[in-house]
């Protein structure tokens, strides 16, 4: 069971949960690949252990973090071996803002920024399809 179905609260409903986007893997599978290519010419062992690690935790990152949108409140939670949660009623929610460079807008994926009282200004990297969850959230907040 999710994090997020086990914080449900009597009554709440989950609108819409976002996912991170497979782009976070691109950098540290490079830092792989060309560190495999230096370790099989000889050297690079380093550059090769480094990004395997690299590509490890952004791993463990993507299944351990978690997005979503109820009818009561906005929920992320983020974290791999410390656990860090967000959890704003939609009327608390001052905004939620995304940023796509043009390799974000190509790929479909950005950061998502949830600003609530409080809590200040929140970023998620590598969020997928961040027009959509931010959609959904102000659907949720007007509802609310």
């Amino acid at each position: 069971m999710s994090y997020i179905e086990q914080t449900l609260m009597p009554g709440e409903n989950l609108i819409s949960e976002a996912t991170l986007h497979w782009a976070m893997f691109i950098a540290p599978t490079t830092v792989s690949f060309f560190g495999l290519l230096a370790y099989s010419g000889g050297g690079g062992s380093i550059v090769l252990v480094l990004g395997l690690l690299w590509l490890g935790w952004r791993v463990l990152v993507y299944y351990s973090t978690e997005l979503a949108v109820t009818n009561k409140r906005v929920l992320a939670k983020t974290g791999v071996i410390r656990r860090h949660s967000i959890d704003v009623q939609n009327s608390k929610v001052e905004g939620l803002t995304y940023n796509q460079g043009i390799i974000g807008r190509i790929f479909g994926y950005g950061s998502i920024f949830v600003r609530g009282t409080g809590i200040g200004m929140v970023p998620i990297p590598y969020v997928a399809a961040p027009e959509t969850f931010k959609r959904d959230v102000s659907i949720a907040i007007s509802a609310a």
